[in-house]
């Protein structure tokens, strides 16, 4: 059984301003991230491409359950441990994310968190973003690790 009270505190400490205790944000601020992430989590690129959001941040114009948003998520994770970054993950994958997620999900660990530095080195929030149709439409991720804009 996955242990959520690491990544419970280091979800308070970086995310709740924004994405508030329940995940579900700020209308037309801040995403809502409660229950409607969970098929990223059951498939490589969207695995990816959360982690990186959470890491490096995002930037550019984004549309969520027919609303707008444009703006910057800054970065949260460039500080943290691999099982630190590994741990908030679970959380909002397992706790706030719980009943969107597939079956096959599969916790982070601190070897994939790594991997997937190591992927995508350099990578910017601008260029995250593009990363995101493919993983949300769960097509095969094109774009390689020397992404940069």
């Amino acid at each position: 059984e996955i242990e959520y009270e690491r990544g419970k505190k280091i979800y308070k400490k970086k995310c709740v301003a924004c994405h508030l205790a329940t995940g579900q944000g700020v209308p037309r601020v801040f995403p809502n991230i409660n229950d409607r992430l969970g098929r990223f989590f059951s498939q490589t690129d969207g695995r990816e491409y959360i982690a990186l959001v959470v890491k490096n941040g995002l930037m550019g114009k984004l549309k969520i359950d027919d609303v707008k948003y444009r703006g910057v998520m800054p970065a949260q994770g460039r500080r943290l441990k691999n099982e630190d970054l590994a741990a908030v993950l679970n959380y909002l994958a397992g706790v706030l994310n719980k009943t969107s997620l597939k079956d096959q999900w599969q916790e982070y660990t601190a070897e994939e968190i790594q991997k997937i530095k190591d992927k995508f080195p350099k990578i910017k929030p601008r260029a995250i973003l593009k990363l995101r149709p493919l993983s949300f439409e769960g097509q095969k991720n094109e774009i390689k690790g020397k992404v940069d804009e």
